[in-house]
């Protein structure tokens, strides 16, 4: 880092712990200064003393969207908070906010309910196997209802990514905390299942 970058760096840093309050999306907004400036993520820690996992944690706020982002200046909305709703696209962050209050259980199943419906699209984009089997179609269970039923006699939620039973019409939106919970939890012993499966040598 030459000279002239060291005093620019430095002037960026001060500017913000004079005029600011150590509110983590101003911080976002000047670790961003000093990338645009040319600085490593190195550098940057020598710099503001930052460690190496808060400068990548703060920079991630800056994917949200703004009205994210402004709800975080604000206070509205935990750092912790926030950094969970990182991991999630964009319409994700738009649908979360359709909650009276956004706290950090509700950001982290959201992450997992999303991260399951993007398991469950790699599956279904996986190319199907045209050798024979003699394996039975996949029975799905209702939650709500408790009735069995198979895939192509329904659709998916594209809230969700979860199957629509087509006995009660309810999906993974309809279920309680507890309720999801458990369904995230027997689905992804499901994939793994699966994986299991694909991955054994076939005689």
């Amino acid at each position: 880092m030459e000279i002239k970058e060291i005093g620019e760096a430095r002037e960026i840093v001060n500017r913000y712990l004079l005029h600011k309050s150590g509110n983590p999306m101003d911080e976002a907004l000047m670790l961003k200064e000093l990338l645009d400036l040319g600085l490593t993520q190195k550098e940057i820690k020598e710099v503001t003393g930052f460690s190496q996992p808060q400068i990548s944690k703060r920079l991630k706020l800056l994917t949200l969207i703004p009205e994210i982002q402004e709800q975080v200046r604000q206070g509205k909305i935990r750092p912790s908070t926030a950094y969970e709703l990182s991991k999630l696209p964009p319409e994700k962050q738009k649908e979360i906010l359709k909650n009276k209050r956004v706290t950090f259980k509700l950001a982290k199943e959201m992450c997992r309910v999303f991260k399951i419906s993007k398991e469950i699209e790699e599956l279904l984009m996986e190319p199907v196997d045209e050798e024979p089997t003699d394996l039975p179609p996949i029975e799905y269970k209702c939650f709500m209802c408790g009735e069995w039923f198979l895939e192509y006699e329904t659709k998916r939620c594209p809230t969700c990514g979860w199957l629509i039973c087509p006995r009660c019409g309810q999906c993974y939106c309809q279920l309680g905390p507890e309720g999801k919970r458990v369904a995230s939890a027997m689905w992804e012993e499901f994939v793994k299942f699966l994986e299991r499966i694909k991955n054994e040598p076939r005689l």
